[in-house]
């Protein structure tokens, strides 16, 4: 049945989609400062008949991971894939914003460009941050973005920083905290 749902259109939107961070002190949407504290993904939308459907959701996650042998205690930052997904059934999404598109038939190729930022060791996708002093999850989302999706032509030119699109994440995760529902809107340059 999502075969037939997805084959519905013949592009996929990508977007940025955040998650409020309660517990770091980090809900507040109308904060102009708040992606800062916010978890950042990337997600690829395809619509249906009947609306939304998310169909695949990229993310850096940290992983703590104990001392080992010669190995001390440390913090692994791994690729997160989770397909499908739909990011409405967390109470924490704060919406998104839609930074470009693709044609269906080049979701494969996307998945692999992302892909490509990690290493599989011991059935994790390790992503590689040696030669960044400060990694996070908007640290790889900009990434992503500027990196690897502007040079293909899969998001707006315009987007060069996270910095670029905080206004636009700002008007999403205020709309969806009204709204009390996940909102998408497109990016404004």
């Amino acid at each position: 049945m999502l075969k037939r749902l997805f084959s519905q259109s013949k592009t996929s939107r990508i977007a940025v989609v955040q998650y409020a961070r309660p517990v770091a002190g980090c809900a507040d949407p109308s904060d102009p400062r708040h992606v800062a504290g916010f978890h950042l993904a990337l997600v690829a939308i395809e619509e249906d008949k009947i609306g939304h459907e998310w169909r695949i959701l990229w993310q850096a996650a940290n992983r703590p991971t104990p001392a080992k042998d010669d190995i001390p205690a440390h913090v692994e930052w791994i690729l997160d894939i989770r397909e499908p997904i739909n990011v409405g059934n967390s109470r924490l999404c704060l919406g998104g914003v839609i930074i470009g598109e693709l044609k269906n038939d080049e979701i494969d190729a996307l998945k692999q460009t992302i892909k490509e930022t990690a290493i599989l060791v011991d059935g994790k996708l390790l992503l590689n941050h040696e030669n960044e002093a400060v990694f996070n999850c908007r640290k790889w989302t900009e990434m992503i973005i500027t990196q690897r999706l502007v040079p293909r032509g899969w998001a707006s030119s315009t987007i060069n920083s996270m910095q670029s699109l905080l206004p636009t994440l700002c008007e999403a995760a205020k709309d969806s905290a009204r709204q009390r529902t996940p909102v998408f809107v497109e990016y404004k340059t």
